[in-house]
């Protein structure tokens, strides 16, 4: 009995906090809920909230964390080679970023270069940092330059003296190689480790250059020596004091064959009238005549420069050059010299004082054109130089010619007339011939034709005294 009386009120206790908390949650008669059930149901909507909250992580945006450059270092050989450099782009997480852009560039230019593409090209000798840049993260990998020796050729330097180039797979010359010189047959010809050559007797021999496994080699011909020296031109004539004038000169074996390489010494009789350099280049220092001298060997060659205002008979103007005759008829020309045009026996850049043209011809005569000159003599002789391609110089070729060429056929001519691509002559029986171009009939035969490489007679039987040939067409006057 007092067990049960003990516990009647525990249970009434229970039961009546449990109706109260029944009681709390349950709606009131308003249809609202109590202030402490409102409490309670927030705090745990504010829990459920955290929870959720907690249970799902934030996306971040993914950015550039690390850049890597797969190639490993890089050896190129020859400069001008190239490599193509691969980098790839990880975010913060470790995942590639593809298509993301880079930035290349490079340490030192003057050893290798790298496109925006990463392409590197090999620029010189040494060691190179190439560096891709995304974002604020970087890559970098190193890139060496080490010519290597593909090839080596041997070619005259000078006379007596060879010169041995070693290059790599480009064809870009390989610096600071050690060559070692070798002669075949040291009766004919001997070498030192510099590369000079002193012949010892007549013959041929290679003389070999070898280097890194690698050798090349030429024929050395020993021969007598130098037999001649020529000068051009053989005359020249400054007109004013100042003028300069190169001279050019050769040297001649036995046999008339030429020698390269040869280095000549230049001096002049009367410095106060012309001097000379060592290149050759002569300046006008006064009135008179002087002889300037080149000499190699031993021999010597001469040429005469005249300092005096030249007095001429004949004078005649082209496109852009001039010529004109003494009183004697030694022709003169100067201005360009394309094509050859003045008749010394080169096709130079030209010359700005009157140089004498070639062959010994006393002319009586002459006439300049576009790019080619024509004269007649004192025998009645026509004479062309300069541009023929158009058959224009009348010897029956169409080459280009630096010293006068004999017009073909038996003629004795008064007068010639060189014009734009064509060339007329009158006879001493007043015959009218023209030759080159003739596209537009300007050589006046009835027939329109490419060319013409010697005279034809122009049609009619009209007798001229002149023809004067034009750029497209001639004219003649009648006797």
């Amino acid at each position: 009995m007092g067990d049960r009386t003990s516990s009647l009120p525990g249970r009434r206790s229970g039961s009546r906090t449990a109706r109260r908390a029944r009681a709390d949650t349950e709606a009131t008669r308003d249809g609202t809920l109590s202030t402490s059930a409102f409490a309670r149901a927030a705090a745990l909507f504010l829990v459920c909230a955290v929870l959720q909250a907690c249970g799902e992580e934030p996306t971040e945006a993914p950015t550039p964390s690390r850049v890597a450059i797969t190639s490993t270092p890089i050896t190129l050989t020859a400069l001008g080679a190239t490599e193509q450099l691969d980098a790839r782009v990880f975010d913060q997480r470790g995942a590639a970023l593809p298509g993301r852009a880079l930035r290349w560039a490079t340490s030192r230019e003057d050893v290798a270069l790298v496109s925006q593409d990463g392409l590197v090209t090999a620029a010189g000798n040494g060691s190179a940092r190439i560096t891709a840049t995304a974002a604020t993260v970087s890559d970098s990998a190193t890139v060496t330059v080490r010519q290597k020796v593909s090839l080596i050729t041997v070619s005259p330097h000078r006379a007596f003296a060879v010169v041995g180039d070693t290059v790599d797979s480009t064809h870009h010359r390989v610096a600071g190689t050690s060559v070692t010189w070798s002669s075949g047959d040291i009766t004919v010809a001997d070498v030192d480790q510099a590369g000079r050559i002193r012949a010892a007797g007549i013959g041929e021999t290679n003389v070999a250059a070898s280097a890194g496994g690698l050798s090349g080699s030429m024929l050395f011909t020993a021969v007598a020596g130098i037999e001649k020296l020529e000068i051009t031109p053989s005359h020249a004539a400054l007109s004013a004091v100042g003028d300069t004038l190169r001279m050019g000169a050769i040297a001649l074996e036995a046999g008339g064959h030429r020698l390269s390489g040869t280095r000549f010494t230049w001096a002049s009789t009367e410095p106060r009238v012309a001097t000379v350099d060592s290149l050759g280049l002569v300046t006008a220092r006064g009135l008179g005549e002087s002889t300037i001298t080149a000499a190699s060997h031993g021999v010597i060659g001469r040429t005469r420069v005249t300092v005096a205002s030249v007095q001429f008979a004949v004078v005649t103007a082209g496109f852009r050059h001039s010529c004109a005759a003494t009183p004697d008829g030694a022709a003169f020309c100067w201005g360009d010299n394309e094509s050859g045009r003045l008749g010394d026996g080169t096709a130079s850049d030209g010359s700005t004082v009157p140089i004498p043209v070639t062959g010994a011809h006393e002319f009586r005569k002459l006439s300049a054109g576009r790019e080619h000159t024509c004269g007649v003599t004192t025998a009645g002789k026509a004479y062309c130089w300069g541009l023929g391609g158009s058959g224009q110089l009348g010897d029956g070729t169409t080459d280009y010619g630096s010293r006068p060429r004999l017009v073909r056929g038996d003629y004795v001519f008064s007068s010639v007339s060189a014009g734009y691509l064509h060339t007329c002559g009158v006879t001493d029986a007043g015959r009218a011939l023209c030759w080159g171009y003739n596209v537009f009939g300007q050589l006046g035969n009835g027939k329109w034709s490419w060319s013409r490489t010697t005279p034809v007679p122009v049609s009619g039987e009209l007798k001229f005294a002149a023809a004067n040939a034009g750029r497209y067409h001639s004219c003649g006057l009648t006797l």
